[in-house]
């Protein structure tokens, strides 16, 4: 299977959030982003992408953002 070359919105990763942290681990959340983020096979220059108004990681930021929903609706 090819890398993927679409950002995914931060909604349509709900599903992989909810799936990462249902195994019932205690879980460090900067780690799990990152390693949210690596499941999601994007193409390279996707997955390094940087948010150019806070500098911080495209991908890893709409992570966080599906989490923070999820915790607030639980």
């Amino acid at each position: 299977m090819g890398k993927v070359n679409v950002m995914p919105k931060w909604n349509e990763l709900f599903l992989t959030t909810i799936k990462y942290y249902s195994d019932g681990k205690a879980h460090n959340n900067r780690k799990a982003k990152i390693e949210i983020a690596d499941s999601l096979n994007l193409e390279e220059a996707l997955r390094q992408a940087v948010n150019s108004k806070y500098k911080d990681n495209r991908t890893e930021n709409r992570v966080g953002l599906a989490f923070s929903t999820f915790v607030q609706t639980k």
